[in-house]
């Protein structure tokens, strides 16, 4: 969750993002458990660009950079480990609960 993001110092109140514009992309995410009301899942969308980037898209006025099935998707290659780490940690708070 993000609540378990948020205490493991991987994100902060001013990186995560709490209102995500609407998008037209769809994801069958929630189809892989339709029917298993027993298994635990969960779902975040995780950009991750350089301080350079964010900042120029924050002048431009949009709220974000990127957006999965969006032509103008951007990643920092670099921040892999820590998108592994912030999922890492969501799994593991949701199999505690």
């Amino acid at each position: 969750t993000n609540a378990a993001v948020l205490a493991s110092g991987l994100e902060s109140e001013q990186t995560l993002i709490k209102e995500f514009p609407a998008v037209t992309g769809s994801e069958d995410f929630v189809n892989l458990f339709d029917g298993l009301d027993d298994v635990k899942s969960v779902y975040k969308f995780l950009g991750i660009v350089s301080e350079e980037t964010w900042a120029k898209t924050q002048a431009e006025g949009k709220q974000v950079p990127w957006s999965n099935h969006n032509p103008e998707f951007l990643v920092d290659l670099k921040a892999i480990p820590l998108g592994g780490k912030i999922a890492s940690t969501m799994v593991l708070d949701l199999m505690a609960t």
